[in-house]
């Protein structure tokens, strides 16, 4: 089984091949994806695997590259039958949508060890959603929305019924408003509190076209069993990002400010960083380096107010750090943008 770390947030490597050989379908070269990843596509067919979740944000820049700032909804769209884990069974095999949603909450963490959907129902509305921290929105916007499209794709398959929803939100930043247009078909507000599909009640009545309730009980320890084994949690390099990014405005990210926040010494918060192979120096340059590429797509964020808001005390020292994190300035990176 290939896992990273036994601690590090992990995903099933045979949901991330899936995902690559609908996107393979559509065009993208074999080796762009090998390399991206760092695995051979035969290896994520494994349905015990898992890869660290950073596989994800690894694929980003190439699927980016081959199908523009929506990649996640575009490949998302074109998996309406995807069976690979036990989750998509169970979700095939539930008694309504409401089921489903419930089952998936439950035992989403087989696909991916990320923050857990939560189905919740107000007088006549629904909602179905998560809410991210910070940093990996900043790192994984197009993924978390291509989850919410996928959700909603799968509904419509699985019930039968081409149904609509009342909102969608977003956490991240918006990338394409026809995809969202062609695959919501309904208004979408992005840089939201919550990522959520917003619905009618009703809907979670829908019966799921052919469910088999034997199979179903079959099916639940078998999922219960597999939770139970996972990595599973956020790695202290998670942790840290995670800290940085919110204390950047503030200029409080030092070391000891971290720390203090995490409730531990400088020297343990090394020492265990040194453990997950990393730096508390390189973390920082990281964060900054991913906070700056979503700040520098939105244009209403002057290049200075960018420098100020990754905590560089001078736009020139932000200017050099750009520089050498994508070997192009700030003002070429917009501009490629645009091209």
């Amino acid at each position: 089984m290939m896992v990273s770390s036994r601690t590090e947030a992990t995903v099933s490597s045979a949901i991330l091949g899936a995902y690559i050989q609908a996107a393979l379908k559509m065009g993208m070269p074999l080796e762009a994806v090998e390399t991206a990843v760092g695995v051979p596509l035969a290896e994520m067919a494994n349905p015990d695997g898992r890869l660290p979740m950073t596989a994800y944000t690894a694929l980003s820049d190439v699927l980016r590259q081959h199908f523009g700032p929506a990649f996640g909804l575009r490949v998302a769209e074109t998996m309406t039958e995807a069976r690979v884990t036990v989750l998509a069974y169970i979700l095939a095999n539930s008694a309504t949508l409401g089921e489903a949603f419930e089952h998936h909450s439950r035992y989403c963490a087989i696909v991916a060890e990320t923050a857990r959907p939560v189905l919740r129902g107000t007088g006549k509305i629904a909602t179905y959603g998560f809410r991210q921290p910070k940093a990996h929105v900043l790192a994984n916007g197009p993924w978390m929305e291509a989850s919410v499209g996928y959700w909603l794709i799968r509904a419509r398959h699985l019930t039968g019924v081409d149904w609509d929803p009342l909102e969608v939100h977003l956490q991240g930043s918006a990338t394409d408003p026809e995809v969202y247009a062609r695959i919501f078909r309904a208004p979408v507000t992005n840089n939201s509190a919550d990522t959520q599909l917003v619905f009618s009640r009703e809907l979670l009545d829908l019966p799921i076209k052919s469910p088999d309730e034997n199979l179903l009980r079959y099916l639940t320890p078998i999922a219960e069993e597999i939770i139970r084994n996972l990595p599973g949690g956020q790695s202290l390099k998670q942790k840290v990002q995670e800290k940085i990014l919110t204390s950047l405005e503030n200029s409080n990210y030092s070391v000891d400010a971290i720390a203090g926040q995490l409730h531990m010494s400088v020297r343990t918060l090394q020492r265990r960083l040194e453990d997950e192979g990393t730096a508390f120096a390189e973390l920082l340059d990281s964060t900054r380096h991913i906070a700056a590429l979503e700040y520098l797509k939105d244009p209403r964020i002057a290049i200075a107010e960018v420098a100020y808001l990754l905590g560089f005390s001078e736009s020139s020292t932000f200017y050099r750090a750009f520089k050498r994190w994508t070997s192009m300035t700030p003002v070429q990176f917009r501009k490629s943008l645009a091209t």
